[in-house]
């Protein structure tokens, strides 16, 4: 095996929504594999996938949304969801969350908080606000208030959310992902090349690092997955 402090940078592209879930889970899962590869070199792409895009502004009842979009499968998936939550630290609290969001705007201000290098810590912030603390994220006071927390400033947000900024790239770059084959969410890629779906375990997070760490260090060829972007 490669030794660790020789690993080169490994890309990890990671198409997600910050109302899903599975990708909450998912999240703190890769997090527990990249502390057990603390000397990889990372860089992470966070892209954009808007479960519901169409989505708008007055959102449903979040009970009503949950039964026409997943009927009598609403509990089971509930069940599991809230036990694989609980195995890291995610205490899903649905009864808090009185609607389905929009979630447009948390994508904007999650592409604006890369420009100050915090876009992991607004990730993290939006999902718990919404599957734990049941903020609207899709309130863009909201999402304003989250971002001056993290140290961003309140007036370059202000004007990047009621402003059109972002709007048609994200857009278009949520519809590049469905024509590059991506149908479910999370889904993970690593150096445009290997790409794993749905929210693995820890152990499978660290084999793909691995694996990907030997392939850039090798420098072998490859056809990528994510040449559209």
């Amino acid at each position: 095996m490669l030794a660790f402090q020789a690993y080169p940078c490994v890309t990890i592209d990671i198409v997600f929504d910050v109302a899903c879930p599975w990708c909450f889970i998912g999240k703190r899962r890769l997090t527990a594999a990249i502390k057990q590869r603390s000397k990889v070199k990372l860089q992470l792409r966070w892209r954009p996938f808007l479960l519901n895009p169409d989505m708008p502004s007055d959102n449903p009842e979040q009970q009503f949304y949950v039964d026409r979009r997943f009927g009598k499968r609403a509990e089971k998936m509930f069940i599991a969801t809230r036990n694989a939550g609980n195995s890291v630290g995610i205490p899903f609290m649905p009864d808090s969350i009185d609607h389905t969001p929009a979630t447009l705007d948390a994508h904007r201000l999650i592409r604006f908080a890369i420009g100050a290098g915090c876009e992991v810590d607004v990730v993290e912030a939006v999902m718990s606000a919404y599957f734990i603390e049941g903020k609207d994220i899709g309130d863009k006071a909201v999402l304003t208030n989250m971002g001056v927390e993290l140290g961003l400033d309140r007036l370059a947000i202000e004007q990047l959310l009621d402003g059109n900024s972002d709007i048609a790239s994200i857009y278009h770059e949520s519809i590049r992902t469905h024509r590059l084959g991506v149908n479910g969410i999370p889904c993970y890629i690593f150096n445009e090349a290997y790409a794993v779906a749905g929210a693995q375990e820890s152990e499978i997070f660290i084999r793909l690092l691995d694996l990907a760490a030997e392939m850039s260090a090798s420098a072998l060829p490859v056809s990528p997955l994510c040449s559209a972007w």
